[in-house]
C-alpha cells in the first residue's frame, strides 16, 4: 500500500512538497480537459470566466475597446483583488507577462487542447510563489503522455448573427523509448468576430436596434434607468459655434445656420434642442467584444534518462492581433488652445493688415467679440470630427516563451527540479481618428490672400496665416457645417504609435523530501527548500505627439523600467497524529520566502496553520 502511495505522490498547486493525495491546505478548484472541451471555448479565459471565484478581468475582449493599449488580452482576476495579485503558473512555473508594467498573463498564448488540467487555488500563497501570488494562483498544467494525432474545428455565431468565431488546431504526440520520452507539437488558428452593443441588451437597456438606452438626468430619480431612444451624444458632425448670445448650429433639414440656446442668458431665438448626431450604440462604431485573431503554437517535450534525471523543455508562441473602434473624436475647441481655455480667433493680424477667416458665416461673425484681449474676435465650438471617421487602433502582439531543465529523485523519496525560463511579449499598435492640435489650431488660423502675402500671384485662395505653418504644408480647415474639414483632414490626422516590449528570465531550483517520522505515524516531516533569480524589464513607448498631449488631448507618457530580485523559499508539513480515532490525520505546516528586490530592497512573507481530518473526507 506505501509503495502504491509513493508511486501516485504528485504536487499539489499550493505546496512544493510532493504528496500521496490531491490535498491542500487552501481552497484549490480543478477544471479538468473534459469541462475545458466541453466548454468548446476558443480562449481558456472564457471557460475560467464561468467560475464566480473569478471576477471581471481588467482587460478581456468585452472592456477593451476604449483602451489604448493591450486591447483584447486576455487575463484573470480572483475576487477582484486585481490581476497583478493573480499569478499565472504554466506547470508550476512562471510565465512572461503580457502587458507592460503589469504581472499579468495573456492567456491568448495558452492552448486549451494542450492542458491537463488547470488549479485554481483561491488563498493566499505569496510565501510559496511570491508577492503577486496574494489573491491566489492559476496553473495551467500540460499533458504530458498524449500520444496520437488530434485534429478538431468549430466554428459558431450568435444569435443576433454576429461574433462569427471559427478554429482549427492542430495536436501530435509521441511516446518513444518505452515511454520514457514523449513529445507533443500544437499549431491553432482562431478567429472570433466582433460583436457590436446595438445589436445587443446590456445592463444598460434592451437589446432592441434602434436603442441605444441610459438614465435621463431630468431631475425625476424615477427617471435615471429609464431607456432613452435613441441616445445622441452631445457633439454633432454639424457642430456647434458659441458667440456673444448664442450657440449656433445648421438645421439638420434644410442645412441652414441658425441660432439656438441663449449664451448670455437672455432670451433664445429657438430652442433647438441637443443635435441629432453621432448615436453612441445604434450607428454601429462601438464594439461589445472587440475581434481578435490568433495563430497559436506550442510544444513540450520530457525524456526520463533515468529516475534521477528526467530532461523536459516547453514553448509558446502566439500572434494576437486585435481591432478598436469608437465613433469619431467629440472635439472640444479648448483641446485645440487650452491655454486659453477654448477661445479660437476668428480674426488674424499679418503684416499689420486685419483679417477676417472667410469660412465663418457672417452671423456667427457679426455676433461674436473679443473675449481674450487680444485684439481678435473670437468663438468656441464643439464638433463631432466625422470627416476623420471612427477612432481605430490596429494591436499586433507577440508573445514567445521557452523552459526547459531537468527534474528527478533521489534517496527513495527526495525529488528536485532546476529549470530557466525566457519569455517576451512584443506588440505594435497604430491608431487613426485623432488630430494634431497644433496643426489645427494653424489650419484655423486662415485668411483670404488678397494682398498676395504668400506671392504665387493668387488673389483668391484661402491660405494660412502663418508663413512657417505654410511652409510645413499648413491646409486652412473650415469647421462649419457638415463635411467641411475632409479636404484639411491629410494636414490635421495625427496618427497614434505605441511600441511595447516586455521580457522576463528566471533561473530556480528546489528540493523537497522526507526527513523523519513523529510518533510512530505513517508519513514523515517533509520540508521543500528552493531559490530563484528573476529579471523583467518593461518599456512602453507612445509617439511623440501622444507623448506631449497634442495627440487628441491625450499625454500619454512613455515609461521604462526593470528590476531584479533574488528570492529563497522554505516550507515544511510535519504529521502530528495518523489513524487514530477523531484523528484521521492532525499536522502542522508553514512557509517563508525571503526576497531581496533591485528596486525596493528586502521582503519577508510566511504563512503558518494545521490540518485536522477527524475522517478521511472531513478536513478542517
Amino acid at each position: 500500500m506505501a509503495a502504491e502511495e509513493e508511486a501516485d505522490a504528485i504536487v499539489v498547486t499550493g505546496s512544493r512538497i510532493t504528496s500521496p493525495a490531491a490535498t491542500a491546505a487552501s481552497p484549490l478548484q480543478i477544471v479538468d480537459s473534459r469541462q475545458i472541451a466541453n466548454a468548446g471555448a476558443v480562449n481558456i479565459q472564457d471557460v475560467l470566466l464561468q467560475n464566480p471565484t473569478f471576477g471581471t478581468p481588467s482587460i478581456s475582449r468585452t472592456n477593451s475597446s476604449f483602451a489604448t493599449s493591450s486591447a483584447g488580452v486576455a487575463t484573470v482576476d480572483l475576487r477582484n483583488l486585481g490581476v497583478d495579485r493573480t499569478l499565472v503558473l504554466v506547470n508550476g512555473r512562471r510565465f512572461v507577462s503580457g502587458i507592460p508594467g503589469s504581472n499579468a498573463v495573456d492567456l491568448n498564448v495558452i492552448p486549451t487542447q494542450f492542458l491537463e488540467r488547470v488549479d485554481v487555488l483561491t488563498g493566499g500563497a505569496s510565501a510559496l510563489y511570491g508577492s503577486d501570488a496574494v489573491a491566489g494562483v492559476v496553473n495551467f498544467i500540460y499533458k504530458k503522455d498524449f500520444d496520437g494525432i488530434q485534429a478538431d474545428a468549430q466554428t459558431g455565431i450568435t444569435d443576433r448573427g454576429d461574433g462569427f468565431d471559427y478554429q482549427a488546431n492542430l495536436l501530435v504526440g509521441k511516446n518513444f523509448a518505452d515511454g520514457r520520452g514523449n513529445v507533443m507539437v500544437f499549431g491553432g488558428y482562431s478567429k472570433q468576430g466582433a460583436i457590436y452593443k446595438k445589436d445587443h441588451g446590456t445592463e444598460a437597456g434592451p437589446s432592441d436596434v434602434d436603442q441605444t438606452s441610459l438614465g435621463g438626468l431630468t431631475g425625476n430619480d424615477a427617471d435615471l434607468f429609464k431607456p432613452q431612444r435613441p441616445f445622441l451624444s452631445g457633439y454633432s458632425p454639424r457642430g456647434r459655434y458659441y458667440t456673444d448670445n448664442f450657440a449656433f448650429t445648421y438645421d439638420p433639414v434644410t442645412g441652414a445656420l441658425r441660432p439656438c440656446t441663449s449664451t448670455n442668458g437672455g432670451p433664445a431665438p429657438d430652442d433647438c434642442g441637443l443635435p441629432a448626431g453621432t448615436q453612441i450604440g445604434p450607428d454601429g462604431f462601438r464594439y461589445l467584444a472587440v475581434p481578435v485573431e490568433r495563430y497559436v503554437a506550442a510544444l513540450r517535450g520530457n525524456f526520463e534518462v533515468s529516475e534521477a534525471l528526467n530532461l523536459f523543455v516547453e514553448g509558446n508562441y502566439a500572434r494576437t492581433q486585435v481591432k478598436t473602434e469608437i465613433e469619431p473624436f467629440p472635439l472640444d475647441s479648448s483641446y485645440i488652445t487650452p491655454e486659453t481655455g477654448g477661445q479660437i480667433p476668428i480674426e488674424s493680424m499679418v503684416n499689420g493688415v486685419l483679417y477676417r477667416n472667410p469660412f465663418v458665416p457672417d452671423a456667427i461673425y457679426a455676433d461674436a467679440s473679443d473675449t481674450d484681449g487680444d485684439g481678435l474676435k473670437d468663438i468656441f465650438f464643439d464638433k463631432r470630427l466625422s470627416d476623420f471617421g471612427p477612432r481605430t487602433s490596429i494591436a499586433k502582439r507577440d508573445t514567445f516563451r521557452i523552459a526547459g531543465g531537468a527534474n528527478g529523485k533521489f534517496w527513495s523519496d527526495w525529488s528536485y527540479e532546476a529549470y530557466g525560463i525566457y519569455g517576451q511579449t512584443v506588440e505594435h499598435q497604430k491608431g487613426s481618428g485623432q488630430f494634431n492640435s497644433l496643426n489645427f489650431q494653424q489650419a484655423l488660423n486662415a485668411i483670404r490672400d488678397v494682398n498676395d502675402i504668400d506671392g504665387d500671384g493668387d488673389r483668391a485662395e484661402i491660405i494660412c496665416a502663418d508663413a512657417a505653418a505654410r511652409a510645413a504644408g499648413c491646409v486652412p480647415a473650415n469647421i462649419y457645417g457638415v463635411g467641411s474639414l475632409t479636404p484639411a483632414v491629410g494636414y490635421l490626422a495625427a496618427p497614434q504609435t505605441l511600441d511595447t516590449k516586455v521580457t522576463e528570465t528566471v533561473a530556480g531550483a528546489n528540493v523537497s523530501g522526507g526527513l523523519f517520522s513523529l510518533f510512530g505515524n505513517r508519513d514523515k516531516v517533509s520540508i521543500a527548500l528552493g531559490g530563484e533569480y528573476r529579471r523583467e524589464t518593461s518599456s512602453s513607448v507612445f509617439d511623440p505627439l501622444s507623448q506631449a498631449g497634442l495627440n487628441g488631448g491625450n499625454a500619454l507618457p512613455s515609461t521604462k523600467g526593470k528590476f531584479d530580485l533574488v528570492e529563497g523559499f522554505g516550507e515544511v508539513i510535519a504529521p502530528i497524529l495518523e489513524d487514530r480515532p477523531f484523528f484521521h490525520r492532525l499536522s502542522l505546516r508553514g512557509a517563508v520566502r525571503v526576497s531581496h528586490y533591485s528596486t525596493v530592497g528586502g521582503t519577508f512573507s510566511y504563512n503558518y496553520g494545521g490540518e485536522w481530518a477527524p475522517i478521511e473526507d472531513v478536513r478542517f
